[in-house]
């Protein structure tokens, strides 16, 4: 049961991580100062 639920937490995570990756890869490429 605790299995099945970490799994999905973990994809949530990694979704959350690529997002905020984005975010600032598009912030550095509008301003170098980042």
């Amino acid at each position: 049961m605790a299995k099945t639920k970490a799994v999905p937490k973990k994809a949530d995570e990694m979704k959350q991580m690529a997002v905020l990756e984005k975010h600032m890869t598009a912030l550095r490429t509008l301003n170098p100062a980042y």
